[in-house]
């Protein structure tokens, strides 16, 4: 059966979606090869850290809503590769998720140590 339009836009949309993660990608990778040396990160990497983690989810909101409608829209004999896509895209989404909330864990629970001991010497003098 022949794709319609509809599911022709909305590919093209999830297409537009997982450039996105990639991206996010890129810039999560060379700072977990930097955390792989040395877990204790800048304040201003793991300010932008977050601010990227933070839209993660929204990412993968818009591909999970465009991808549905696809497997809505799609006949039988086409579902395998779409489910593939899936697939795909969420171990990718699982993978670098977890990557970055284990930096941001470390380096938060870091922060709150290092004011703790900031404090007391503050106080102690």
């Amino acid at each position: 059966m022949p794709e319609t339009t509809e599911i022709r836009e909305l590919t093209r949309k999830r297409g537009g979606v997982n450039p996105k993660l990639t991206n996010f990608v890129k810039h999560v990778v060379p700072i977990y090869n930097t955390f792989k040396i040395n877990p204790s990160l800048d304040d201003d990497v793991i300010i932008k850290l977050q601010n990227r983690f933070d839209k993660l989810e929204i990412i993968y909101n818009e591909f999970e809503g465009i991808q549905l409608a696809i497997e809505s829209l799609s006949p039988d004999d086409v579902l395998e590769g779409h489910y593939k896509e899936r697939d795909e895209f969420t171990d990718k989404y699982n993978k670098y998720y977890a990557i970055t909330k284990k930096m941001l864990n470390a380096n938060v629970g870091d922060q709150i140590s290092n004011n703790k001991s900031r404090s007391r010497s503050c106080s102690g003098s």
